[in-house]
């Protein structure tokens, strides 16, 4: 049977022949008639490409790469829409139902001829049809980004085509909303990629009516919904415009037009037409005409919209349809080349051809629609801003460059604008003003300032696009039109036929300009009330505006009100009143501070303007004005404001008469009336009537009393600068030299001395100097004064009014500095300022003998001057001048009156004080005295002024010869004699001692006593001769001694560096048997004892001695040791009765009395004596007295077996409690009883011993004493009580843990002999597994073990706790609360990366140490740390918590706790501080581990943001060590 009819066998046939290209080029070839024969011819072309294995594989390889040229997974869908334009569709339909993509076109059906093109990637039926858009073959194949398989339905064509080749598909029935028979089917199954509708909305959308601007033939793309309703749909509705001609490429051609709009308004002019192709080029794959087609589409401003086009349309380059992004608002499109994804363009020669000419119709589009539609072309001109785009191709960026060339030499130069009356103009003949005067002139104004018509506004896009298309034009060279600017503008305000709200316009633009205040205030454009106009008020003009009447202004009469239009709230009026404001011209709700800016101003720059004269009511109105101010403002304003005014004020003239005058209180002096100082005192005293100063009136005084919310007339009239003192400024005489203005030496008036000065310095001028014209007059006032009494009180007057203000207004001017100018200024030394020198050298102040004479001549008579300079010297300051000013010591230096002389002065005394002595004179000490005291007093300068000394040359002289240091024995150099209080008498030289002269002495190099000095001095003072040693020292030698030992002492106590080396052990002492300097030598507190001591070692021949230092031995604690000496103490002293003496109840009773009152006694007058008893009073009073007449002692000296007796008075035995006297009158005396009872005190005992006196005769007269109990008596008590029961409570610990330890070792022996391993090692290495060990420097734990037996409590050291209360702070505002620790341990993970170790590394050992130390493991030491908020680190089965602190070497004597853990301490009693130290290996620090209990209580707390422990070290503690394990 055969497999085809002959039909069918001819459609096989056929397509086989297309399959292989066998039939000849041109030939029609017949379509299949049936379905049947269109079956066969689709089963054919199935069969050929596998008949060839490499063929299909090909085919499939081919496939697969075509689906993946495009990114984008839609792209397939513009490649149907491609299809059906090259077909002749007028309309696609897209939908998606039932997990299927459908799309349908009404073009020509499909044909045998397109079967293979259809499924077969990069073979293309169109290569030779220049006309349409597709070219590569690949555009069915892009569908497979969504599916394996495609099929195609049309007619009697059912193709289905996957990847591994093409079938024949099941016939379907397609949802009438697709067309019907004779519409093209596009059937994508979406089982491996999902789509939605929605998913297609979105790329339509994203496409855009634009899309379809230059197809022919589709009008439409519809979306449907699985119902069949349309979703979205794309279509244009085109009408024909006018043709025009353009030059394009060189040729002339028509342009077609046609007005283009979608359904929601935006409109497009598309201008298209057909050129020459480029010779000698062709497209790629694809055949070549002998024409092109061109077109551009324009966006139209759509109707309604406010959007400039710029911003409401995008730009693309089309071949038919969107291809790539163009950053202009312009659609183009050409036959260009695509890259096969068509999603750009290639860089070839033929694409690169069609750019210029693309330009040209655009350009020549552009220059049509300005003529028609000037406004909304505007938009249409690209900007240099929106055409560089990153990424883009190089054809898209050639075409970009171009078209804005083309807008920049074709556009500007061809457009012409329609001007009314005047026709088309070019652009260059017309005129445009400045972007911020839009609106503001009128065109006719325009075209007046340039006589250039203006850009009609008609003609000008509402966005101002037009502005920046203009500049870039005119920064490229372009033609632009002719330009008005602000400048120009504003000649306009000067035409008073303009409105004022035009003018307040215009004036604005000025304003906001921002450099027009000068042209602005050159024309008369603000309007009074009453429509006057005038300029602007510049700064130094008085004039001002208010926005109201009844303003101070008005009242000082030099305010307008200003017209109504300038005060609306409209943004022109505004920023003119603003502008006003801010140049201090406008006054606003009557604002005062304004006014007087305004005033001040005025003042400041109207040097010779006339001053305002004010009546006295305006002058109260200004005082109430500024009253009212902030004290800032006033002292800012006011002297200017006094510039600015005139008051009444007289002045008098060279030959004494007086002329009434009006002035500027800011220069004028103020009348002794309102200067409230002394009269005598005043300025006004001073000067009386010296020509040329002005004096204001006294009746102000009157006339602003009462008013000015409390400022009085002087205070006011000073703010207006109205002065009490002479004023100063700037030399008028200066010179400009080097850039800057100096007063040079030889400047008018200079004094001589002046000049010499500074020739001297080779200096030529002083710099910043100033002069004082008013001082000068006055001081010359007073030297011509006759009368020698008046001349005296007004330079009295002058002095005091100098004084007052020299700190605030004269003192940094004193001195300046002088220079001389070659290529730069150089400074050589510091002279008086040039108005000082004057006054110095002005004879206005009389000497003693009452002639004027200058004050640099002049000395104030002193003690050290009258040593110095004798008292009968010329040139001394007239007593009643120097008693009356003598406290104006700054003026009187200024002025050079010396009221000390110079240091050289003192030292050239000095040396005739010792040249007098040696010519046989007596020695002046107390004249030498006085001069050292004045040296004393003086600062002297390492950098001496001339003819004075340095530090240096006073050292030099005081060295030189016999010295200038005046001693007890004669004259000395620094170095040959100490300093300080005269301790060794006669055998050392020393300088003379007073107040101030420590200083001195020390900087004149002269040395303090030492060690060696007092031991030469002791040596020194031991005769020879055996007997001579035996005589009791006289009283000088025993003073020099005694001061020598207390002078040692106070070395070994507070510097006891200063005795190392030194000899003392052989050093010479006074003993019981004279001069010795061997030892043994004892020291006895009781002197009583002491000399019953020496007196039986004598006795016995002993060697030994008693020492007698000839103090108390209390003071020579520090020093006993050193010495060599050997201490009794009472435990060598033992009272020796015989038999067993009675006690005397009598006498008992009585001692316990005297006892209380001593207690009381010492509470009251002396309670740090009474803390130095030895035991307790209760111990004290305690004794038991027995009399026994054959009392003796019996002391064991310290070293020796030889027992000592001797008979005492009284004795205390304090094993028995008795207190033994030879008799009952013992008692009351100092040397027996007092004595013996001071023993029992650790210091002051001879103050104990009066005491006891005292105590015992009012226990004798009968009277009660009062126990006395002071408050640190009671907290010292309280704190060993705590102490107490902390140490009990530690020893508790420590037995505690020595009972785990010794259990501990016990279980461990067990374990070991059966070969088990102790389950708290177990758990120990568990906690505690630090890995990689061998990269650490930690040490390991596991490898050490506590030595209990080693471990001790660390007492107390009383430094740890000095400010310890437990009252510290954590620093945070509110208490931390704390967190329950829960039942588990929470160990916390290591997060951070490990360098050598990590912090939680050393954490971890620390802990691991403490567990070891206690004895407990994992569970009954619980890990607290990874829980917040508990406030411990770990907490035991006990409840108690602990806080570990660990160091890498020794443990540190302060520790930090966090507001958590210092919560935890004050609220827990049992917490436990632990400190772990010696955690690093390699540091020999051993490892410890500390435990504190109640560390609050032992530490000194410091709070801030945490608390801070110190005292770790010295705190009483359990110290547990390790050592290294076996």
């Amino acid at each position: 049977m055969a497999r085809w009819t002959a039909k069918e066998e001819e459609a096989a046939e056929w397509a086989e022949r297309l399959f292989k290209k066998t039939s000849a080029p041109g030939r029609v070839v017949p379509e299949p008639a049936t379905p049947e024969a269109v079956r066969a011819a689709i089963e054919r072309f199935a069969e050929l490409p596998t008949e060839t294995g490499v063929m299909q594989d090909l085919a499939i390889g081919a496939r697969r790469a075509a689906k993946g040229v495009s990114t984008d997974r839609l792209q397939g869908l513009s490649e149907v829409v491609q299809n059906a334009e090259d077909l002749g569709a007028t309309e696609v339909r897209i939908q998606v139902r039932e997990a299927t993509l459908l799309v349908a076109h009404n073009g020509r059906p499909v044909l045998l001829t397109d079967v293979i093109p259809l499924s077969m990637p990069w073979l293309t039926s169109k290569a030779e049809d220049a006309e349409a858009i597709g070219r590569f073959g690949i555009g069915l194949m892009t569908l497979f980004h969504l599916s394996s398989t495609i099929e195609v339905h049309s007619g009697h064509y059912r193709l289905r085509i996957g990847e591994s080749g093409l079938s024949l598909a099941p016939a379907r029935v397609l949802p009438p909303a697709l067309g019907g028979d004779e519409w093209t089917v596009f059937r994508v199954p979406l089982a491996e990629e999902p789509l939605t509708t929605s998913d297609v909305d979105d790329w339509l959308a994203s496409w855009g009516n634009d899309a379809l601007l230059f197809l022919r033939h589709v009008a439409a793309v519809v979306l449907l919904d699985a119902h069949g309703r349309t979703m979205r749909r794309l279509a244009l509705r085109r009408e024909a415009a006018e043709r025009f001609k353009a030059e394009v490429a060189g040729q002339s051609v028509s342009v077609e037009v046609a007005d283009v709009r979608d359904p929601v308004g935006l409109c497009w002019r598309v201008c298209h037409t057909v050129v020459a192709s480029p010779p000698g080029l062709e497209p790629a794959a694809k055949a070549v005409g002998d024409t092109t087609p061109l077109a551009v589409a324009l966006p139209l401003e759509p109707a309604g919209t406010a959007a400039p086009v710029s911003e409401a349309r995008s730009g693309h380059v089309h071949v038919r349809l969107p291809v790539a992004p163009l950053a202009l608002p312009v659609r183009v499109h050409a036959a260009f080349d695509p890259t096969p994804s068509r999603q750009g363009l290639q860089a070839t020669a033929w694409n690169k051809a069609l750019v210029p000419r693309l330009a040209d119709l655009w350009g020549a589009a552009v220059t049509a629609q300005f003529r028609l539609a000037p406004a909304s072309s505007w938009p249409m001109v690209p900007l240099p801003q929106r055409t560089s785009r990153q990424g883009q191709d190089e054809v898209v960026g050639a075409l970009e460059a171009a078209l804005l060339e083309r807008a920049r030499l074709q556009v500007s130069a061809r457009l012409r604008i329609d001007v009314s009356t005047q026709g088309p103009q070019a652009l260059e003949d017309l005129a445009v003003e400045a972007a911020e005067l839009t609106g503001v002139l009128t065109e006719a104004e325009i075209e007046r300032l340039t006589e250039h018509p203006a850009l009609p506004y008609a003609a000008r896009d509402s966005a101002g696009r037009y502005r920046q298309v203009l500049k870039d034009w005119s920064d490229h060279g372009a033609a632009k039109p002719v330009s008005v600017d602000v400048w120009d503008a504003l000649e306009l305000l000067g035409d008073e036929g303009r409105s004022l709200e035009n003018a307040i316009e215009l004036a604005a633009v000025g304003v906001a300009s921002g450099w027009a205040d000068h042209r602005l205030s050159s024309f008369a454009w603000l309007a009074d009330e009453r429509g006057t106009r005038h300029r602007p008020p510049e700064s130094g003009e008085l004039r001002i505006f208010a926005d109201r009447p009844g303003s101070l202004a008005e009242s000082l009469g030099f305010a307008h009100v200003l017209h109504p239009a300038f005060l609306a709230d409209s943004p022109s009026p505004t920023c003119v009143r603003k502008w006003l404001a801010k140049r201090d011209a406008l006054l606003t709700d009557g604002d005062e501070l304004t006014a007087l800016r305004r005033l001040a101003s005025y003042g400041k720059v109207g040097m010779n303007a006339p001053t305002l004269q004010l009546t006295d009511e305006q002058l109260r109105d200004l005082q109430d004005a500024f009253a009212r101010l902030d004290a800032p403002d006033r002292s800012r304003l006011g002297g200017d404001v006094g510039l600015a005014v005139a008051l009444q004020a007289h002045r008098y003239a060279s030959d004494g008469s007086r002329h009434e005058v009006w002035e500027s209180p800011a220069k004028s002096y103020l009348p002794a009336g309102i200067d409230r100082v002394d009269r005598t005192e005043s300025f006004a005293h001073a000067a009386r009537n010296t020509p040329g100063l002005t004096w204001l009136r006294r009746r102000y005084s009157d006339v602003l009393r009462g008013t000015g919310a409390g400022m009085s007339p002087l205070s006011f009239l000073r703010l207006l600068g109205a002065d009490t003192a002479p004023r100063i400024q700037l030399h008028r005489h200066r010179e400009e030299r080097l850039n800057r203005r100096e007063v040079p030496v030889h400047a008018p008036g200079s004094p001589e001395s002046r000049i010499a000065k500074m020739h001297a310095l080779g200096a030529e001028y002083t710099l910043n100097d100033r002069e004082t014209p008013d001082l000068d007059a006055v001081a010359h006032a007073i030297a011509d004064e006759a009368d020698g009494t008046v001349r005296c009180q007004r330079a009295i007057a002058l002095i005091h009014v100098l004084g007052r203000a020299w700190a605030k207004r004269y003192s940094e001017h004193e001195s300046v500095k002088a220079a001389y100018a070659y290529r730069s200024w150089n400074f050589v030394d510091t002279v008086p300022g040039f108005w000082l020198w004057r006054l110095k050298e002005i004879p206005w102040l009389d000497s003693e003998s009452g002639n004027p004479t200058a004050p640099s001549v002049l000395r104030r008579r002193t003690e050290a001057t009258a040593v110095v300079y004798g008292a009968e010297a010329e040139g001394l300051l007239h007593p009643e001048i120097q008693a009356a000013v003598g406290r104006r010591v700054d003026v009187l230096k200024a002025l050079g009156i010396g009221g000390e002389p110079t240091t050289a002065d003192i030292v050239g005394r000095l040396r005739r004080l010792r040249e007098a002595e040696r010519e046989g004179g007596s020695r002046d000490a107390s004249g030498a005295l006085l001069l050292y005291r004045a040296l004393a007093a003086k600062t002297v300068p390492s950098r001496a002024p001339a003819g004075d000394l340095s530090r240096d040359d006073l050292r030099g002289a005081f060295a030189q010869g016999d010295g200038l240091v005046l001693t007890d024995a004669g004259w000395k150099t620094p170095s040959a004699c100490l300093r300080g209080t005269p301790l060794f008498g006669r055998l050392r030289a020393f300088a003379p001692h007073f107040i101030g002269g420590e200083v001195l002495w020390q900087m004149l190099g002269v040395p303090e006593p030492s060690a060696d000095d007092a031991i030469a001095v002791i040596r020194e003072l031991v005769p020879s001769g055996t007997e001579a040693k035996r005589r009791e020292p006289d009283a000088e030698t025993q003073t020099v001694l005694l001061q020598s030992l207390q002078f040692l002492e106070d070395l070994a106590s507070s510097n006891p560096e200063a005795l190392k080396g030194s000899p003392l052990r052989r050093l010479p002492l006074w003993t019981s048997r004279g001069w010795t300097s061997r030892r043994p030598v004892y020291a006895v507190a009781d002197e009583a004892v002491a000399a019953l001591l020496g007196a039986a070692l004598t006795e016995s021949g002993s060697d030994a001695a008693v020492w007698r230092p000839g103090a108390e031995m209390e003071h020579f604690r520090g020093l006993i040791h050193r010495l060599g000496v050997t201490v009794v103490g009472p435990d060598d002293t033992a009272p020796h009765v015989s038999g067993r003496p009675l006690p005397d109840p009598h006498a008992t009773a009585r001692l316990v009395a005297a006892v209380a009152h001593l207690r009381e006694d010492l509470q009251r007058n002396d309670p740090g004596t009474a803390r130095e008893l030895a035991g307790s009073w209760e111990e004290l009073a305690g004794l038991l007295v027995c009399v026994e007449p054959g009392l003796t002692c019996t002391v064991t000296l310290p070293g020796q077996a030889t027992l000592v007796h001797f008979p005492v008075e009284t004795a205390i035995d304090t094993g028995q409690g008795v207190m033994y006297v030879r008799s009952a009158s013992a008692l009351a005396r100092f040397s027996h009883a007092g004595r013996t009872l001071a023993g029992r005190f650790r210091a002051r005992r001879r103050e104990v011993a009066c005491a006891w006196v005292a105590a015992w005769e009012r226990a004798e007269a009968g009277l009660s004493a009062i126990d006395i109990t002071r408050s640190e008596d009671r907290i010292s008590a309280l704190n060993e009580a705590a102490d107490a029961e902390e140490e009990q409570r530690l020893a508790a610990f420590r037995d505690e843990v020595h009972e785990r330890h010794t259990n501990a070792r016990a279980r461990t022996a067990g374990d070991a002999r059966s070969g088990k391993r102790p389950a708290d090692a177990q758990v120990r290495r568990a906690a505690y597994a630090p890995a990689q060990l061998k990269e650490r420097h930690l040490v390991d734990p596991t490898e050490l073990r506590p030595v209990f037996t080693d471990s001790a409590i660390v007492p107390q050291n009383d430094r740890s706790r000095s400010d310890a209360s437990g009252s510290g702070s954590s620093g945070s505002s509110g208490r931390p609360s704390l967190s329950r620790p829960s039942s588990s341990s929470a160990v916390p993970q290591q997060r951070s990366g490990v360098k050598m170790f990590t912090p939680q590394d050393q954490e971890d050992a620390a802990l691991a140490l403490v567990r070891a130390a206690l004895a407990r493991d994992s569970e009954e030491l619980r890990d607290l740390r990874a829980q917040r908020g508990v406030g411990a680190d770990s907490v035991d089965e006990l409840n108690r918590f602990y806080e570990v602190k660990s160091f890498l070497g020794a443990e540190e004597d302060s520790v930090s706790l966090t507001p958590h853990e210092y919560e935890r301490a004050t609220t827990e009693d049992d917490f436990f501080l632990v400190v772990v130290s010696g955690l690093q290996r390699g540091t020999g620090v051993p490892t410890t581990v500390r435990i504190v209990l109640d560390p609050l209580r032992k530490l000194s707390a410091r709070p801030s943001g945490v608390v801070t422990l110190t005292g770790v070290r010295g705190c009483r503690s359990l110290q547990i060590p390790f050592e290294q394990a076996d």
